[in-house]
């Protein structure tokens, strides 16, 4: 298993070539980078020790944090696909994201089929939902607040503790989680022109209709965006792609590869094996529709 952190550009290493398995893009959400995924990344590859996972920053963030962050889906879209470009030469890859990451994916998916085989979108959300539901309001205005302060009072912790509050519902993992993200500044300021553009990006997401198969995981808990966020887009992708199926964690939160990473490499796992028939990897199962939650 390759578990490569960034993206390749002229002063970082290449990505390493895939030897077997399937290959996994994976996108953080909102402000998020690749060291946000934690452990997740390492309960991945234990459930698929054949597959290969590369993270990719989006643009503001992380490894990407000297690219301008742009205040539309699209042009995010190809900023991540010119990141992936070497490992699209070797043909379609599969998605993994999560919020914002997963409107990304979205979209990649719509605009580039041939480049996608599937998908796994974590509480994602769209304009298929009121804004009432795509971010919760108290959130919103605290989280902005938080990254304010923050950012003038160089203390980024301030803003951690604020959206572990928000994001993470396991409370014994919550401080710990917020140190550790507060840790990734270093010395860096918070870049908040790059949290409002993406913002703005995230206000306008229409989804267009995919025909790869889509895996939508939501969580009941989430107390950031509402869980009917991804119901709207099961509903909408399933009128017209059988392959669209979702399933929904009863207690975790908006940052659910923390809180529950082992239960996301489990659905993936049931829905790769009942699942739906994949010619990039010659695999052929029927598939179950969604019964509910």
């Amino acid at each position: 298993m390759n578990s490569n952190s960034g993206m390749h550009t002229n002063s970082q290493q290449p990505l390493l070539p895939v030897r077997h398995g399937r290959r996994w893009v994976l996108l953080r959400g909102l402000g998020r980078d690749s060291r946000h995924w934690g452990e997740f990344i390492g309960i991945m590859a234990e459930a698929f020790p054949h597959d290969d996972f590369i993270c990719v920053d989006l643009p503001g963030f992380g490894r990407a944090r000297n690219f301008p962050a742009p205040d539309n889906i699209a042009a995010i879209v190809e900023f991540v696909r010119k990141q992936s470009e070497e490992l699209l030469v070797d043909g379609p890859v599969n998605l993994l994201a999560i919020s914002l990451g997963g409107m990304v994916a979205a979209d990649w998916m719509a605009r580039y089929p041939d480049e996608i085989s599937r998908a796994v979108l974590i509480n994602t959300s769209s304009t298929l939902s009121p804004l009432s539901q795509r971010i919760a309001k108290p959130a919103l205005l605290q989280l902005l607040g938080s990254a304010m302060l923050a950012r003038l009072l160089r203390r980024p912790e301030l803003l951690e503790k604020r959206v572990a509050q928000w994001v993470i519902n396991r409370e014994e993992k919550r401080s710990l989680i917020a140190e550790r993200w507060a840790s990734f500044y270093g010395d860096s300021r918070i870049n908040l022109r790059g949290l409002l553009r993406q913002l703005q990006a995230a206000s306008a997401f229409q989804p267009a209709m995919v025909t790869q198969p889509v895996l939508l995981l939501r969580a009941l808990g989430d107390r950031l965006v509402s869980p009917a966020c991804s119901t709207a887009l099961y509903v909408h992708w399933r009128s017209s792609n059988p392959a669209t199926e979702m399933h929904a964690h009863p207690g975790g939160g908006h940052d659910l590869p923390e809180d529950a990473p082992a239960w996301i490499a489990q659905q993936i796992r049931q829905w790769l094996h009942a699942g739906q028939s994949f010619s990039a990897d010659n695999e052929t199962a029927a598939s179950e529709p969604y019964r509910g939650p």
